[in-house]
């Protein structure tokens, strides 16, 4: 049983192990367009025997690919963050241009509303100018009866 244990836990280690490489190869794949699978096969053996301590020395190539992949890796972040703050200001545009709609909007009911009350007062003002020419007029028929009658007793009392 143990026995098994230790072949299972052994076969767990070397398909993490097979993994781990083609992602290291994927990785200097993405770096290094032209390496061919005996440079990246390389370059993934040194990138293991720097992590465990073995050849010092022989990995500055090693070194500097992966330190141009964790550039581009900040690269990327710093876009994905420019990207964000980008889609941040749409967003805030999007809801000025919605405010600036609904006072648009307003300004319009406003400006409807005023156009009736407009034209409501010029209504008023009509009827008013027709009801001031009948008033002049009753003056005019009430001060001639005034007369009339003034004249008429005038002429009896006389």
């Amino acid at each position: 049983r143990l026995r098994t244990l230790l072949h299972s836990h052994c076969e767990a280690q070397q398909k993490f192990r097979t993994e781990m490489d083609a992602k290291l190869r994927r990785q200097f794949r993405d770096y290094n367009f032209e390496a061919d699978d005996t440079t990246l096969a390389a370059m993934a053996d040194g990138h293991r025997s720097d992590q465990s301590g073995g050849r010092p020395g022989s990995s500055t190539s090693q070194l500097v690919a992966l330190e141009a992949m964790d550039e581009n890796t900040e690269e990327l972040e710093k876009l994905a963050r420019a990207a964000q703050d980008l889609r941040q200001a749409f967003i805030d545009v999007e809801s000025l241009v919605n405010v600036q709609g609904e006072v648009i909007t307003d300004i319009e009911e406003h400006l409807a509303h005023t156009a009736n009350r407009t034209k409501e007062a010029e209504e008023e003002l009509a009827r008013a100018q027709v009801s001031q020419r009948r008033w002049c007029r009753y003056r005019w028929f009430m001060s001639f009866v005034l007369v009339a009658i003034i004249l008429v007793i005038g002429i009896m009392v006389f």
